[in-house]
């Protein structure tokens, strides 16, 4: 076989095989002759034999001899060589051989006479093998010559290029055809994206895309490049330069999104430029010379800041929370987010709650007081307790109002709220005392209830003084009056009918009313 194209292309050379003669003893070499006649500069590869058995000839003592161009017709040239084509062209087929006839075919087979003739350019605009072959009356037909015209494959967004490399790296060509949106550089690290996704471009080491952008610029007329996965990572390796920007359609700002929603939908969010609010570091060290990790959590999900473009240059305390700016990468299996630089990362101070206050105000209140806890914040939970333990997120809830009985209680209360800093403890004082009424009425007591032949009226509180009492039956009918002269007084009852019955006792602090009920 011979390669006119440095061995992109192989064609059979015409007779290009042939049965060994008997063993030349006099060389001890078996020679055997096939004439390529091959115009120009060319490559020719050998194929040997090889019997079933494992048994095969060497092929030695090659001799070449000089392309006689006497009875070939010369191999046609192609105006383009073969290989990618990034743009349509129009291509032109030629022999040095005048007035020789040159056939072509588009489908991968071998020209022959009957193959059609070319007369004018040939348009390609998609990928095509095209063969020739030139022909003359009265000599030896030339060789055939291959030409493969690789375009790349047309989508219209970035979102239409990944889907269709299905995460596989390949050296197919792409062609984006929409424009593109520059964000950010860092040597070879270029960050675009339209309005479907965005994308990691990996420039060549010596750089390919030369032209200089801001972030918001936009790129028109396409790009061209191959699919690399790097480690579930999609990156695109330009072939060609990038047009220079005209349009600048304003400053790429990140968005605000949670390492949640990085996990559970990395796609949507890869090589975009993001925020992470109140992430939680670990201890760790970015430096400008190693591309180093720190980790840090939000909430239940964690990830990585990695310091790809090494240019951050800080130490991060344990238990640091700051909110994180850079561009969403995958590791395996490990969210990454790469800051452009140390602002990138801004210590996040939450907004505290606003104290809760208790009414009413402290002091010396009647029981049963109803106490209500109010916070300013919206949406903030409070908990409390009446202890005068200090309150956290497992404490009493706050939901209704506090009914407090007597007694002294030193109440506290805190404020939560998801993403803010809790509130100050607020305290307050109470003395809850029973009301005058309610307080007689604790302090003396009739019994037995039921009663047969007499009651007892018990005072517990000697700076209570009882005057008299009256009993009134259930209709209001005063039955009996009698005073009483010591705490523990005695009064018979063995006259009246059984019966609902109430005592009025008159005290010089008030009237307590009691019920009994007499029976036989």
């Amino acid at each position: 076989q011979y390669s006119a194209d440095q061995g992109v292309v192989w064609n059979d050379v015409p007779n290009n095989s042939f049965t060994v003669p008997a063993w030349n003893a006099g060389t001890e070499m078996l020679t055997g002759t096939v004439v390529c006649n091959i115009p120009g500069n060319a490559r020719i590869r050998f194929f040997k034999a090889m019997q079933g058995n494992g048994t095969s000839v060497n092929i030695d003592n090659i001799e070449i001899t000089d392309y006689d161009a006497v009875n070939t017709v010369a191999t046609p040239t192609f105006s383009h060589p073969s290989g990618a084509t990034f743009s349509p062209i129009n291509l032109t087929i030629s022999s040095i051989t005048p007035d020789a006839t040159i056939r072509f075919t588009t489908d991968g087979s071998i020209p022959t006479e009957t193959s059609d003739i070319y007369t004018t350019p040939i348009p390609i605009s998609t990928t095509t093998t095209i063969k020739a072959k030139a022909f003359k009356t009265g000599m030896t037909s030339s060789l055939v010559v291959t030409a493969i015209y690789t375009f790349p494959v047309q989508v219209a967004t970035i979102e239409e290029f990944i889907d269709a490399s299905n995460g596989v790296t390949s050296t197919i060509p792409f062609h984006i055809t929409g424009d593109v949106t520059f964000v950010f550089r860092s040597e070879r690290f270029i960050y675009i994206k339209d309005n479907t996704a965005s994308l990691l471009v990996m420039d060549n080491t010596t750089p390919l895309i030369t032209n200089t952008y801001q972030n918001g610029d936009v790129i028109s007329g396409g790009i061209i490049g191959t699919y690399n996965n790097y480690f579930g990572l999609s990156q695109f390796f330009p072939i060609t330069n990038w047009a220079a920007s005209t349009v600048n359609a304003g400053a790429i700002t990140p968005i605000v999104v949670t390492a949640q929603e990085i996990s559970e939908n990395y796609g949507l969010y890869e090589s975009k430029l993001v925020t992470i609010q109140a992430a939680s570091f670990n201890e760790g060290e970015f430096n400008t010379t190693t591309a180093t990790n720190v980790s840090f959590t939000q909430g239940t999900y964690p990830m990585i800041a990695r310091n790809v473009f090494k240019t951050l240059s800080m130490t991060i305390p344990a238990g640091y929370i700051a909110d994180v700016t850079g561009f969403v990468l995958k590791f395996n299996t490990t969210y990454q987010i790469a800051p452009r630089e140390n602002s990138d990362i801004v210590e996040n101070i939450p907004e505290q709650v606003a104290t809760p206050t208790f009414d009413p105000a402290a002091g010396n209140h009647g029981a049963p007081l109803t106490v209500t806890i109010n916070c300013t914040t919206p949406d903030a939970d409070i908990y409390y307790t009446t202890d005068g333990t200090t309150p956290t997120d497992l404490s009493q809830l706050y939901t209704i109002p506090v009914i407090l009985e007597a007694g002294v209680y030193e109440m506290k209360a805190i404020a939560y709220k998801t993403g803010m800093t809790p509130s100050e403890v607020a305290v307050v004082n109470y003395n809850v005392t029973l009301g005058i009424e309610n307080y007689l009425d604790q302090m003396v007591q009739v019994y037995p209830i039921p009663a047969t032949q007499s009651i007892n009226i018990k005072n517990s509180n000697a700076a209570i003084q009882i005057e008299f009492c009256e009993i009134i039956d259930q209709y209001g009918k005063l039955i009996a009056t009698q005073t009483l002269h010591e705490d523990n007084a005695l009064i018979n009852i063995s006259n009246i009918t059984p019966g609902f019955y109430f005592v009025r006792i008159h005290t010089n602090m008030g009237i307590i009313n009691k019920k009994f009920v007499k029976i036989q």
